[in-house]
């Protein structure tokens, strides 16, 4: 993670890994768990895209809507892991 004064950017290559004994320390249920984790793949993978968009606006790459594409397939992907993840905690409680 980059942080200067005004800004701070998050690069996916310095996030935290996600293994299978993410949350184990906690009291949250197996599927909790791997739900959490979805969230979390989700959202490095939006990360990885819109990192992916700056750079071809820094190059000035022309083909800028495959990469917007991609942005959305994973916004949306991190929408659906959310909502479920979200509406487990609603409905189960852990």
């Amino acid at each position: 993670m980059n942080c200067e004064p005004d800004r701070i950017e998050i690069i996916p290559s310095e996030a935290p890994s996600l293994t299978d004994d993410c949350g184990a320390d906690t009291d949250w249920c197996e599927e909790r768990r791997r739900m959490f984790i979805d969230v979390a793949r989700a959202i490095k993978r939006l990360l990885e895209a819109q990192n992916t968009r700056k750079f071809a606006l820094q190059i000035n790459d022309r083909r800028p809507s495959s990469i917007d594409e991609d942005i959305a397939a994973a916004l949306t992907g991190w929408r659906s892991a959310r909502q479920a993840y979200m509406q487990h905690l609603r409905v189960h409680g852990c």
